[in-house]
């Protein structure tokens, strides 16, 4: 939901009205094809003090699923944008969630379903930039499920949050920051070959930074590929045109820097529960270029096993 309105284009804070719902929804859908920018599956609405804004998944891909595969209860996601600071918009929306697809794989049929008990966020959308200044996210009540024949997966988490920042940097830059946390992950996976394997770690979080990021080269370069998608080839020009974006987009970022921290990871098998106390990974690497660098670690902490 956030994603579609953070690769929209420049929107200005005005009166809510009409003609703004207009202006509004076209820069949400200014990229897509006509055929699926006209499908109606998203709608703007002025409200009261804000734009209602409905997202309708179910037009934009009902049509265009495979035969053997069928999804229920994805139901159309709210959301109001509301004049914020000048030129800005506070975007939020809150929800629950409960859908199901059904498919074949060869002979054998199989379903998939995502549940989430309630999901709430909130954030500052930048036009300039088409993504938000900062934004919020939490859900409690996370599950997935997966059943094909004989093999089961069954994972939850029991609530998650996510927090991210930004801030204006060198040459036009940016700087992000983002932080989260998924806790009380649990997981079996039943397979006809072998006995059940249960999974489960207190928490899973994350810290990442990235420095001098090239947002404008790097959205200038994804609308110009969404635009021409469709092509089989391209013109000289626009060949040209491309590869002019992709110069102006590299390195991309200064530096990308994350950390995950996993807390008393387990693993349950038929002799007893191995684990960890802690595994850290990171990964770390400067912009694309000739001169880059990429590093990963991985640590694990005090690991634990079965009497005997």
């Amino acid at each position: 939901l956030a994603g579609a309105i953070a690769v929209c284009g420049p929107v200005q804070a005005a009166d809510i009205d009409q003609a703004g719902a207009e202006k509004l929804k076209s820069s949400l859908t200014h990229y897509l094809p006509k055929d699926l920018a006209e499908s109606g599956f998203l709608t703007v609405k002025p409200g009261a003090g804000r734009y209602e804004i409905a997202v309708d998944l179910m037009r934009l891909i009902g049509d265009k699923l495979p035969a053997d595969l069928r999804i229920t209860g994805l139901e159309p996601f709210a959301m109001s944008a509301t004049p914020a600071e000048t030129d800005r918009w506070k975007v939020d929306g809150n929800g629950k969630f409960d859908v199901t697809a059904a498919y074949k794989a060869g002979e054998t049929p199989g379903t998939m379903r995502y549940v989430t008990d309630n999901y709430d966020y909130s954030g500052i959308l930048d036009p300039a930039i088409s993504y938000f200044r900062n934004a919020t996210f939490t859900a409690s009540g996370i599950r997935f499920s997966s059943e094909q024949g004989p093999e089961k997966i069954e994972a939850s988490f029991d609530s998650m949050n996510y927090v991210m920042t930004s801030a204006d940097a060198a040459g036009g830059t940016l700087d992000f920051k983002a932080s989260g946390a998924a806790n009380g992950f649990k997981e079996t996976v039943v397979t006809k070959e072998a006995p059940p394997v249960d999974i489960s770690a207190d928490s899973i979080a994350f810290d990442a930074t990235i420095k001098g990021l090239m947002m404008r080269e790097v959205n200038d370069l994804v609308m110009f590929v969404l635009d021409h998608m469709k092509e089989k080839q391209l013109s000289a020009e626009q060949q040209a045109a491309l590869k002019d974006k992709v110069l102006k987009a590299l390195p991309l970022a200064a530096s990308i820097d994350e950390t995950v921290r996993l807390s008393n990871l387990s693993v349950g098998t038929p002799l007893g529960p191995f684990g960890f106390k802690g595994v850290d990974y990171g990964l770390n690497m400067t912009g694309l270029s000739e001169a880059t660098r990429f590093g990963i670690s991985i640590k694990a902490r005090d690991p634990q096993a079965p009497e005997g």
